[in-house]
Formats: structure tokens, C-alpha cells, sequence
């Protein structure tokens, strides 16, 4: 059953939320469990149908409409995968396991939707039925927990599902960090031009203009653009934000146009073939790791394609997993497609004839990872240097429009 409580805690402040228990006295001592001592405990269905439940918006905890579409964050996800997998492989059984992690747990979110599944598999459901509900589990994890029910081993299903958050967060950890030096030059090279056009350059040419002196041209063209910055700021800024909507809303309601520039993203170009070395790497390791855990082909593949973001690679996806579908081998449905080179062919057509397709995988995971790593090291290198030429021209430029002028000056009280 599910109660809506009103309790305090150890420093008086007052909660609200939902609780699962069996009955009311049970719910009383989770809550004293938790630290909190029921002030007024009340049955959710009936409380609800006489219009009585008094948890304020602000207050209470996520409901049963919207919990189900909360988002856990992937650092939390894998905390609770790795407790899941230590506390299995250790002899704990599912309930007590699912029990502990909601006593332990503080995130009310987290909290809300452990204690669902808690209840779920008290009525009946099996654990993967029980979390395919909530957005909050990926349908990899889903995926991976199913094919754990149906061969009894839960404990390294859970295993397998941290260890492919853990590669997920590692992945975007390092797109992240390679971009945070343009980001940080790029920002430099902003405020530079900012500050030279709205704080230096004025002066100066207030100075020019009590001389009398003739401007050069490169001179004029700088004060042109300073002007503008100073006085025309919000037509810059609006021109960005009308960029950003603009590509927001093609990549949301335009597919064919979201299709071609997910495509243009896996060009030839350094940047490009980054791109396609991680997403590459992720469906391999993704596909093996569910081959592993005893999913076959077709679903492996469906599972894969469903968290790659790209809709080019998804497309390529969706067409092997139908020729597959109608009797073609996966190396034959993969080399149709350009898109993947000829070792990757040569190793999915090795693992398969073999019966080690996710041993193939698996390797291919880890050498396309090791490419995209020095592919994105190859970038910054290129970047550096091409970076420091544009400070330096920004500089030399505003430099030589402030210095040229001073000749003129120095004729001119001459």
C-alpha cells in the first residue's frame, strides 16, 4: 500500500511525501527508520478520492503521474547499479536489497521511484517489468536486467549494466575535457575583442579627433566595428540566440534536416571521424555487452541503435538490423553500408563465422576508443597554434589601427 504522510524530524522541521508498506504500522516504522516520526498518515487512493491529499506542490514529493518521467542523473545510476551488484553477488536477496537502498537513499526522486519497484515486485511484477516504467532506466539497463531474470544471474546483470554507465560517463568525460581548451581560448579571444573595442579603442579615438588627424583606412575599419560593438551590442546578441533557436527548432521539427546535419556531423573532417570513432566504439561495446548477457542479435542491435543520438548512424542501424531480419549474415548487412571501414567489416565477419561476435566487439570497442582519443588529441594539437594566430591577429590589428594614426599626429605638431 502507499501512504501520504505528514511527519517531523529529529529538529522539527516538517516533510511530506508517499511511502509503501504493507500496512500502516509497518509505514510508521519505515519512517521512524528514516528519522522521522509520523504526524499524520493517511491511505493514497482514499486520501486522494475525498480530495483530502494536502501535500502542496512545492512540498511533496514527485507523484505517481510524473515520477515516471523523472530523470536520474548517470553518477547516481551507477552508484545504485554498483550497490545492486555488490549486495546481489554477496547473497542479498532483491528485496532486501531494493529495502536498503530506499532506507539509505536521501534523493526524494530516487527514493520515490526505488520505493515503486520496491512495491511492484510485492504485487507480482519481476524487477525489469518494475523499472521499465520510469525513464529514469535506460532501456539498455532494462534490457540487460531481463536477460539477467531469464538466465538467474541478476547479480552480474547489474554488474554489466555499471560497467556500460561507467564506459558511457567515461566517454562523455572526455568530450567534455577536450573541449574545454578552445572553450577556454575562444572565451579569451571574446573578452580580448570586448575589451579592446570598448575600452581602449574609445579613448584613442577621441584623442584622433582633437588632433585633426587623417585615419587610415585599417584605422577606420577597426573604430567601424568598435562603434558597432558599443552601440549596436543587441543586434549581436540576437543574431547568436536567433542562430541557437533557429538550429533548435530545424533539429526538432524538421527531419530531413535533422537527418542531414547529424550526417554532416560524421564528415571526413578531424572533428568528423571523432565523432564516428565514439559512436562506433559505443555500439560495439554496447552490442557485445548485451550478446554477453545472452540478448540476441536483432534486440542487441535495437537496444544499440536506440542510445546513439546520431539519426544518420541510427538509419544505418535500422537497414542491418532489417537485412538481418530477412537472412543476410551481419558482416554481409554491415558491408553495405560505407559508413564502416574494412577492418571493422573483417572483424565482425571473423567473430561471427567463429561464434565470438561480442569477443569481436569487444575489441573493436576498444580500438576505435583508442583512435577517437588520439584523434581528439591530433585536434587540440591542430588548434593551438591556429588559435594563438588568431589572438595574434586580433592584437596586431588593433595594435597597428592605434599606432599608425600617431604618425599622423606627431606630423601634424611637428
Amino acid at each position: 500500500m502507499r501512504f501520504i504522510y505528514t511527519a517531523i524530524n529529529a529538529k522539527q522541521k516538517k516533510s511530506h511525501g508517499l511511502i509503501t508498506a504493507d500496512d500502516k504500522r509497518s509505514a510508521m516504522e519505515k519512517l521512524l527508520l528514516q528519522g522521522l516520526n509520523a504526524l499524520e498518515l493517511k491511505d493514497e487512493e482514499a486520501a486522494l478520492s475525498i480530495g483530502r491529499a494536502d501535500l502542496s506542490f512545492l512540498n511533496r514529493d514527485i507523484g505517481s503521474s510524473d515520477i515516471h518521467k523523472a530523470k536520474i542523473k548517470p553518477k547516481k545510476l551507477l552508484a545504485l547499479l554498483n550497490q545492486m551488484s555488490i549486495m546481489m553477488k554477496s547473497g542479498v536477496t532483491l528485496s532486501l536489497a531494493l529495502d536498503v537502498l530506499i532506507q539509505s537513499e536521501k534523493d526524494k526522486t530516487v527514493k520515490t521511484i526505488l520505493d515503486e519497484v520496491h512495491s511492484d515486485l510485492f504485487n507480482g511484477s519481476s524487477l525489469s517489468q518494475a523499472m521499465e516504467k520510469f525513464t529514469a532506466f535506460p532501456k539498455l539497463v532494462v534490457s540487460m536486467i531481463k536477460a539477467g531474470e531469464e538466465n538467474g544471474r541478476l547479480d552480474a546483470a547489474f554488474e554489466k549494466c555499471s560497467s556500460i554507465v561507467a564506459k558511457e560517463i567515461s566517454i562523455k568525460a572526455k568530450i567534455h575535457s577536450a573541449m574545454v581548451y578552445p572553450a577556454i581560448v575562444l572565451s579569451l579571444v571574446v573578452g580580448l575583442i570586448i575589451i579592446m573595442n570598448t575600452l581602449v579603442l574609445p579613448n584613442f579615438i577621441s584623442i584622433f579627433s582633437q588632433f585633426g588627424a587623417e585615419l587610415p583606412a585599417i584605422t577606420k575599419m577597426v573604430m567601424a566595428i568598435s562603434d558597432f560593438i558599443i552601440n549596436k551590442w543587441y543586434m549581436i546578441l540576437g543574431v547568436i540566440l536567433a542562430a541557437v533557436i533557429s538550429y533548435k527548432c530545424v533539429k526538432k521539427y524538421s527531419a530531413p534536416a535533422a537527418y542531414a546535419m547529424d550526417k554532416m556531423k560524421l564528415s571526413s573532417s578531424p572533428l568528423g571521424m571523432a565523432r564516428k570513432q565514439v559512436l562506433t566504439s559505443r555500439l560495439c561495446y554496447v552490442t557485445s555487452s548485451l550478446l554477453e548477457a545472452g540478448v540476441n542479435i536483432i534486440s542487441s542491435l535495437s537496444i544499440a541503435r536506440d542510445v546513439i543520438s546520431n539519426l544518420y548512424m541510427k538509419d544505418i542501424i535500422d537497414k542491418i538490423i532489417n537485412d538481418i531480419k530477412t537472412g543476410s549474415q551481419i558482416h554481409t548487412a554491415v558491408s553495405r553500408h560505407p559508413f564502416f571501414d574494412a577492418i571493422f567489416i573483417s572483424m565482425i565477419r571473423i567473430g561471427e563465422e567463429s561464434g565470438m561476435l561480442e569477443d569481436s566487439l569487444k575489441k573493436m570497442a576498444k580500438l576505435y576508443e583508442e583512435e577517437s582519443d588520439e584523434t581528439v588529441k591530433r585536434i587540440i594539437t591542430m588548434l593551438e597554434p591556429m588559435l594563438t594566430i588568431v589572438i595574434a591577429l586580433i592584437v596586431g590589428t588593433v595594435m597597428i589601427s592605434i599606432v599608425m594614426p600617431m604618425f599622423g599626429m606627431y606630423s601634424i605638431i611637428k
